[in-house]
C-alpha cells in the first residue's frame, strides 16, 4: 500500500491498513507565528498537527509539513504538486445549489496518489493551480474504517483530472471544486468525457445535445443521487448496477411518479460511466426494472380540462381587460400573451423567443392577419420544430346601435394595441418586456411568461366573481386549444404542424382533452327528447 500513495497521518488517526508512525512535530519551540523546517520541525500554539508521510527517501523535501490553523484551513509550508487529497473520515456536509462543502475532522487520514501518477498539463505554469479529482468526498465515503482503501485509491487515480482549487488558508473549509473551468453543466459527465481525451470544444458540441433547461434539470437530480450514495457509502460514478436499482426502488417505495424516475435515470445514465461500454440505462437490469416500474405505477392523466375555456374567454371580455385603450399595461399584457397562446398552441419558450423587429413581426395591410417569426438566435426545445405564427384577425361585429365593432377577442388587434402602447417603455426587441419597476421596458424571463398566462387565467375568473381553480399551469393551453380544434372539425395534421409535434401520438397520448364534455345521460336523453318534440 506504501507504494501506491502518500499516507498521512495524524497524532491520533487509527486506520488499520496503514502504518502508523510518530508526528515529528513538536509544540515546545519558542518561536511565534511561523515555523521552519530543521531537524526537529516545531509549531507553536497549533493544539492539533499533522505530517505527510511518504514511502520515498526524499520525502521531507517533496512534501513537508501540513498542519491546521487558527482558521480552520490546512497550510504547507511549502509548495507542492499534489493530485488529490482523500479524506477518510466522518464528514459534516452541506449541500448547497453548485457548491459542495466538506469539513476535516482530527485524527483522519489523508491519501494522497503520487505526484507522477497523472501528468500535468504541459503548458501549467508554475503559479497555475494543482490538478484535483472531482468527487472527493463521495470518494472518501467508501474509504471509512474498515473499508477497502486500496481499491479506492485505485478508482481515485482512474478518475478525470481537470485544473481545480488549491487549498487555502483564507478561512473557508477545503471543499471539491463544483463545476469544471468551462463545462456546460454536468460537470461529472464532462469529467468523463475529458477523460477520454476529448478536447474542450468537442465536450461542449456533445454537452449541446441537451437543452440548457435539461442539463439543469439532470444536474440536480444527479446530485440527489450523489447524496443518496454519499449516506450509503457508494461512489456515485463508479457504483455497481445493483446501488442504482436500489435508489431507484427508493424512489418508488417514495411514490414518485414513473415520469420522475425516468428523469434520475436519465441523469444517473448521463454522469455514471456505465457497463462495458454501455450506458447505465441499457443495463438488461435496468432495463428489466423500468419495464417492472411502469406496470407497477400506471401513467393516469385526466381527461377533463383543469379550466373553462368559455369562462376565461367571458372574463376576457369584461373589465380590467376592457377596454383595450383604457387598460393599463398590465392587464393589456396579460390579456395579450394569453390570447396569443390559445390561439397559437405554441409552447411558452416559444411565445418567449417572438420579436418586435419588423424582420420577424409583419401585419399585413389592415392588420387583417400578421406572422410572427422567433428571433433567428432562439433554439427551441426541439430542433427545426419552430414554425411561424400566422394568425388572421377575426371580423368585426355589429353590435346592437347598428355600427361594427372589433372583436374582444382577436389576438390581432390585441397584439398591435399592445405593440403601440409598450413603444415608450421597450428597451429590448422582445416581443414582451416588463411594466413593473425596477424591471420597466425589459425582456421578461420564459417563468415570469408563464406567471402571466395563469394570472390571467386566475383574473377571467375572479372578474365574474368566481373561484379560481387550483393547480392552474400555463402549459395546459396547449392541451386545451387543440383540443377545442379538433373538436371543431380541424384536422389533427393541421394541429400537429400549429403546436410544432412530428406526430399525432404526442396529442393523443399528452394533450388530448374531452372538451364536449355531455355525459351519456344527457346524450341520451337529449336525443329521445328532441325526437319527442318533432313528432
Amino acid at each position: 500500500m506504501r507504494s501506491a500513495g502518500w499516507g498521512f497521518k495524524g497524532t491520533t488517526a487509527t486506520c488499520d491498513p496503514l502504518e502508523q508512525q510518530a508526528s515529528p512535530l513538536s509544540e515546545n519551540d519558542t518561536s511565534t507565528g511561523c515555523y521552519a523546517p530543521r531537524d526537529r520541525i516545531t509549531v507553536k500554539r497549533c493544539t492539533t498537527l499533522f505530517r505527510l508521510d511518504s514511502s520515498s527517501k526524499d520525502r521531507e523535501s517533496a512534501v513537508g509539513a501540513l498542519r491546521r490553523s487558527r482558521v480552520k484551513s490546512v497550510r504547507k509550508g511549502r509548495k507542492c504538486s499534489m493530485t488529490a487529497v482523500l479524506f477518510n473520515a466522518r464528514f459534516k456536509r452541506t449541500v448547497r445549489r453548485g457548491s459542495t462543502r466538506t469539513r476535516l475532522t482530527s485524527g483522519s487520514s489523508v491519501h494522497v496518489p503520487t505526484p507522477g501518477s497523472v501528468p500535468l498539463n504541459s503548458g501549467q505554469s508554475e503559479r497555475a493551480m494543482p490538478h484535483t479529482y472531482s468527487d472527493v468526498s463521495t470518494l472518501a465515503r467508501n474509504i471509512q474504517a474498515g473499508g477497502d482503501i486500496s481499491a479506492v485509491v485505485r478508482a481515485a487515480v482512474a478518475a478525470p483530472t481537470t485544473q481545480g482549487q488549491i487549498v487555502s488558508g483564507g478561512g473557508g473549509d477545503p471543499s471539491p471544486t463544483p463545476r469544471a473551468r468551462g463545462t456546460m453543466g454536468l460537470t461529472r459527465e464532462w469529467y468523463n468525457l475529458n477523460t477520454v481525451g476529448l478536447p474542450q470544444k468537442v465536450i461542449n458540441t456533445i454537452q449541446s445535445a441537451r437543452a440548457s433547461s435539461t442539463r439543469s434539470l439532470y444536474d440536480c437530480k444527479w446530485r440527489v443521487f450523489e447524496e443518496w450514495c454519499l449516506q450509503e457509502g457508494h461512489i456515485s460514478f463508479q457504483c455497481p448496477v445493483g446501488v442504482i436499482l436500489s435508489f431507484l426502488q427508493d424512489l418508488i417505495d417514495k411514490h414518485r411518479a414513473f415520469s420522475t424516475i425516468k428523469v434520475y435515470l436519465a441523469a444517473i445514465a448521463a454522469c455514471h460511466v456505465g457497463f462495458e461500454g454501455k450506458t447505465a440505462s441499457q443495463h438488461p437490469l435496468v432495463c428489466r426494472f423500468m419495464k417492472g416500474a411502469r406496470r407497477l405505477l400506471p401513467v393516469s392523466r385526466s381527461l377533463v380540462p383543469l379550466w373553462d375555456l368559455a369562462v376565461v374567454l367571458n372574463g376576457l371580455k369584461m373589465t380590467p381587460f376592457e377596454p383595450l385603450e383604457g387598460a393599463d399595461m398590465k392587464h393589456l399584457s396579460l390579456k395579450t400573451v394569453l390570447l396569443l397562446a390559445l390561439a397559437s398552441a405554441k409552447r411558452v419558450s416559444d411565445i418567449h423567443a417572438l420579436s418586435v423587429h419588423p424582420s420577424c413581426t409583419q401585419f399585413a395591410p389592415g392588420q387583417t392577419r400578421v406572422l410572427l417569426k422567433p428571433n433567428p438566435a432562439f433554439t427551441p426545445k426541439v430542433v427545426g420544430s419552430c414554425t411561424p405564427i400566422d394568425i388572421e384577425a377575426f371580423p368585426p361585429q355589429l353590435v346592437s346601435s347598428g355600427e361594427q365593432q372589433q372583436d374582444l377577442l382577436c389576438p390581432v388587434c390585441a397584439l398591435h394595441t399592445y405593440m403601440d402602447r409598450s413603444k415608450e417603455l421597450r428597451l429590448n426587441d422582445q416581443l414582451f418586456v416588463s411594466w413593473a419597476k425596477p424591471h420597466k421596458g425589459k425582456p421578461v424571463t420564459k417563468q415570469r411568461l408563464s406567471h402571466w398566462i395563469v394570472e390571467a387565467i386566475a383574473l377571467a375568473y375572479t372578474s365574474q366573481n368566481l373561484q379560481a381553480p387550483l393547480g392552474l399551469r400555463a402549459h395546459s393551453t396547449r392541451g386545451l386549444a387543440t383540443s377545442w380544434a379538433l373538436f371543431k372539425g380541424v384536422s389533427i395534421q393541421d394541429i400537429c404542424a400549429a403546436a410544432s409535434w412530428s406526430s399525432p401520438l404526442t396529442f393523443v397520448r399528452f394533450y388530448r382533452l374531452d372538451v364536449s364534455a355531455p355525459s351519456v345521460a344527457r346524450a341520451v336523453l337529449g336525443t329521445l327528447l328532441s325526437r319527442d318534440s318533432t313528432c
